[in-house]
């Protein structure tokens, strides 16, 4: 049966990936960084499976799509702000293409959103765009590459940490 992944900030291409090495990206060269990353992806996806990649898929706009062709399985974007532009390029790799993505109480987006925006119906808010940085509060979750090591995470187990949020924030609210 088909599965379901998510993952942002791939920027595959990013020329200078070296001088993040002891930061955020172990690479020493941009080719080492998208192979690796290619390889991951194709080891946790398989061809009929499902990525939604939320975003900033390559680092500069003048970087190829092509790059897309080599990684497994159905791909929807939910544009990041190296998106802006030339979206039809971008329909041309994508299955389908998003500002963001509500199902059930999760908004998926690549920005977080403000925390006004999870105070109704999504409580939950699955981003990427701070690399690193997280916030302190249980209802965001970064899935920025850096974070899930730079391997597409399987929607169960997404769903998992999801849960565990819950879990913490119904303790907190006495629920």
């Amino acid at each position: 049966m088909p599965k379901r992944f998510y993952i942002s900030d791939t920027h595959f291409g990013h020329k200078n990936i070296a001088q993040y090495k002891d930061k955020n990206r172990p690479f020493a060269t941009s080719d080492e960084h998208d192979k690796s990353l290619i390889d991951a992806w194709n080891k946790a996806v398989s061809p009929k499976d499902t990525v939604y990649h939320l975003g900033d898929i390559l680092s500069r706009k003048n970087s190829s799509l092509d790059i897309l062709k080599k990684l497994n399985g159905k791909k929807i974007l939910i544009m990041g702000n190296h998106e802006t532009e030339n979206i039809d390029e971008y329909r041309k790799y994508f299955d389908d293409c998003k500002a963001m993505l509500v199902e059930d109480d999760i908004l998926f987006s690549h920005y977080p959103v403000h925390p006004s925006q999870l105070e109704f119906k999504q409580k939950f808010n699955v981003h990427g765009h701070m690399h690193k940085k997280i916030i302190n509060d249980n209802r965001y979750i970064n899935i920025s590459a850096e974070h899930i090591n730079f391997t597409p995470i399987e929607h169960k187990d997404l769903m998992k940490i999801i849960e565990q949020r819950r879990q913490a924030l119904n303790k907190n609210h006495g629920i």
